[in-house]
Formats: C-alpha cells, structure tokens, sequence
C-alpha cells in the first residue's frame, strides 16, 4: 500500500514529538518508538478481540478472574450450562472447547496445572472493556 497523505501526516507529529522531547540519541529514539509500537499493538489487538468476542466468553472470561487461582474445567462446564440457558439459540451446540479456544488462542486464559487462570493479557483486556 504506497504511503497515504494520513500515514504521512502522522509521522510527521511522531518526528516532531521526538524533536520537542529533545531527543536525539538514537538509542533513546528507538526505546520511545518501540514502546510506542507495542502500545499500538496492543491496543490494535484488544479491539479486534472486541469484535470476535461474544458476551458469554466475556462473562466466562470475569469469572476466570474473579478467583485467584481460576477455574478448574468442571466449573467452567457449570457456568456454560448457565450461560447456555441465556442464550440457547445462539450457543446450543457449543462445548467447553469452543467457549476456551478463543481465549485461549489470544493468551486471555493459560492452563495451570489442571485449572484455568486468566493472563496478565486477559486482565488488561478486561480493563479496557470496563473504560
């Protein structure tokens, strides 16, 4: 995609920001400009979980966090069923391993042991949700 007049428009704030911070070591520079790049990352990730993400896996998703030490399967098997009754059209065919995949293929839940904990990356996505 050849550069576009918005992506040139907004490296030139980013090189004027680094010129009023006076910065001009380069190590400096590239420090700022990576940290810069991860928070777009991360923010560029969070908002496509919000679009593929349902509800139930949100809700499935706060009550991982809502314990320290998670969840073990068979407790996340009861708050399916719960979430089931509440939208039976929608997820009537899902089982435990489509309510986890999506979180766990984002990272937002990692297995410990035999329970299942929310990451450092599904608190944060859960913060910018309550934004």
């Amino acid at each position: 995609m050849p550069d576009s007049i918005v992506q040139q428009e907004q490296e030139k704030l980013i090189r004027d920001t680094l010129k009023e911070k006076a910065v001009d070591d380069n190590d400096d520079k590239i420090d700022i400009l990576v940290r810069e790049l991860a928070k777009q990352q991360i923010n560029y990730n969070f908002l496509y979980l919000y679009s593929i993400i349902y509800g139930s896996e949100v809700i499935l998703l706060e009550n991982i966090n809502s314990l320290a030490h998670g969840l073990s399967k068979e407790e996340i098997e009861g708050l399916i069923v719960i979430v089931k009754e509440k939208f039976p059209k929608r997820l009537n065919t899902k089982d435990i391993d489509d309510f986890l995949s999506t979180l766990i293929s984002n990272m937002l839940v990692v297995y410990i042991e035999d329970r299942i904990q929310i990451s450092g990356t599904g608190r944060e996505f859960l913060s910018c949700l309550a934004i």
